[in-house]
């Protein structure tokens, strides 16, 4: 079993749901100019960072490879923001379209990267 799932409501679970939210929406970045807007959780990491205490509950390597992923989801998030956004402004503004590529594209390529890197530790039995 892996020690993620003696975590508390578990970062296991968080993970689990947030990588098949990418793989469900991920599709919609790759065939239209703006995808889909979608949520990615980071409240289980939050919590279980909150006390300071996890790297000495699950170890300092398995907390970093963690937040590593989650940094990830964090970046994710915050591009999905910022092409929600540009949804609503006007479509006139100068270098609309060159935004609109630009953010779908670095959702696109983090979300592929946070894909993989989960699709590797699964094969090697990280989480």
């Amino acid at each position: 079993m892996s020690p993620l799932c003696n975590t508390p409501h578990t970062l296991a679970q968080e993970l689990r749901e947030n990588y098949r939210t990418l793989e469900e929406v991920k599709a919609a970045y790759q065939n239209t100019a703006w995808g889909k807007s979608f949520y990615v959780s980071i409240t289980a990491w939050e919590t279980a960072m909150s006390g300071g205490d996890l790297p000495d509950i699950i170890g300092f390597e398995l907390t970093d490879v963690i937040a590593s992923q989650y940094a990830l989801f964090v970046r994710i998030r915050y591009y999905v923001d910022l092409l929600t956004r540009l949804w609503f402004a006007p479509n006139d503004i100068q270098g609309y379209e060159e935004m609109r590529n630009g953010f779908r594209r670095a959702i696109l390529e983090t979300m592929t990267q946070a894909l993989e890197q989960h699709k590797v530790r699964r094969q090697i039995g990280e989480i």
